[in-house]
């Protein structure tokens, strides 16, 4: 996919599967956790944004993203464990 088309994909994307990836992530994490997945969410398509122009888009976007914004919880729960 050339460069120029990315943002255009991620906006789709944004608009289209923004809510079921957060719903997907608010399931997995727990109600109290909302504000989160719908933060990591737009963190995995920021991501997105820097790295499908030099790596490519990957073959299932969503998945990608989903998979994305899971590793950015789980990190993001982590350091808050360990915060006093």
């Amino acid at each position: 996919m050339p460069l120029l088309e990315v943002p255009g994909l991620v906006a789709h994307l944004f608009r289209h599967q923004a809510g079921r990836l957060v719903a997907l992530l608010t399931r997995a994490l727990g109600a109290r956790h909302l504000q989160l997945a719908e933060d990591v969410v737009q963190d995995a398509l920021i991501a997105a944004l820097h790295t499908w122009p030099m790596h490519g888009v990957p073959d299932n976007p969503p998945a990608w993203l989903l998979q994305v914004a899971g590793g950015f919880s789980v990190d993001e729960i982590a350091r808050a464990t360990v915060r006093p």
